[in-house]
Protein backbone atom coordinates (compact mmCIF):
# COMPACT_ATOMS: atom_id res chain seq x y z
CA UNK A 1 0.00 0.00 0.00
CA UNK A 2 1.77 3.14 -1.24
CA UNK A 3 -0.48 5.87 0.19
CA UNK A 4 1.53 6.35 3.41
CA UNK A 5 4.72 6.49 1.36
CA UNK A 6 3.27 9.06 -1.05
CA UNK A 7 1.92 11.21 1.79
CA UNK A 8 5.28 11.17 3.56
CA UNK A 9 7.12 12.02 0.34
CA UNK A 10 4.70 14.89 -0.29
CA UNK A 11 5.39 16.33 3.16
CA UNK A 12 9.15 15.93 2.62
CA UNK A 13 9.00 17.69 -0.76
CA UNK A 14 6.78 20.52 0.53
CA UNK A 15 9.10 21.24 3.46
CA UNK A 16 12.19 21.14 1.24
CA UNK A 17 10.59 23.36 -1.42
CA UNK A 18 9.61 26.03 1.13
CA UNK A 19 12.58 25.71 3.49
CA UNK A 20 13.93 29.20 2.77
CA UNK A 21 10.64 30.69 3.99
CA UNK A 22 9.84 28.35 6.88
CA UNK A 23 13.21 27.86 8.60
CA UNK A 24 13.00 29.69 11.89
CA UNK A 25 9.24 30.19 11.66
CA UNK A 26 8.14 30.36 15.31
CA UNK A 27 4.75 28.63 15.05
CA UNK A 28 4.75 26.54 11.90
CA UNK A 29 1.69 24.30 11.61
CA UNK A 30 1.50 21.56 8.99
CA UNK A 31 -2.00 20.30 8.24
CA UNK A 32 -2.29 16.84 6.72
CA UNK A 33 -5.01 14.25 6.21
CA UNK A 34 -2.71 11.37 7.00
CA UNK A 35 -2.72 10.07 10.56
CA UNK A 36 -0.05 7.51 9.70
CA UNK A 37 2.48 10.31 9.06
CA UNK A 38 2.49 11.08 12.79
CA UNK A 39 3.20 7.43 13.57
CA UNK A 40 6.02 7.31 11.05
CA UNK A 41 7.57 10.51 12.44
CA UNK A 42 7.14 9.39 16.05
CA UNK A 43 8.81 6.01 15.37
CA UNK A 44 11.38 6.66 12.65
CA UNK A 45 13.51 3.62 13.48
CA UNK A 46 10.83 1.06 12.60
CA UNK A 47 10.60 1.96 8.90
CA UNK A 48 12.04 -0.85 6.78
CA UNK A 49 13.01 1.32 3.82
CA UNK A 50 16.21 3.39 3.72
CA UNK A 51 14.65 5.95 1.39
CA UNK A 52 11.71 6.48 3.73
CA UNK A 53 14.13 6.82 6.64
CA UNK A 54 15.97 9.58 4.73
CA UNK A 55 12.69 11.41 4.12
CA UNK A 56 11.80 11.15 7.81
CA UNK A 57 15.26 12.42 8.81
CA UNK A 58 14.80 15.35 6.43
CA UNK A 59 11.33 16.13 7.79
CA UNK A 60 12.56 16.00 11.38
CA UNK A 61 15.08 18.76 10.63
CA UNK A 62 12.12 21.15 10.67
CA UNK A 63 10.25 22.32 13.76
CA UNK A 64 6.49 22.24 13.29
CA UNK A 65 3.22 21.10 14.79
CA UNK A 66 1.48 18.36 12.83
CA UNK A 67 -2.30 18.74 12.75
CA UNK A 68 -4.66 16.14 11.30
CA UNK A 69 -7.32 17.64 9.05
CA UNK A 70 -9.80 15.03 7.78
CA UNK A 71 -10.49 15.03 4.06
CA UNK A 72 -13.90 16.15 2.90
Amino acid sequence: HDKPKLELYGLFRALRATRLWIIGAPDLVVEVDALFIRGMLDNPDIQPNATINRWIAGILLFTFTLVHVPSE
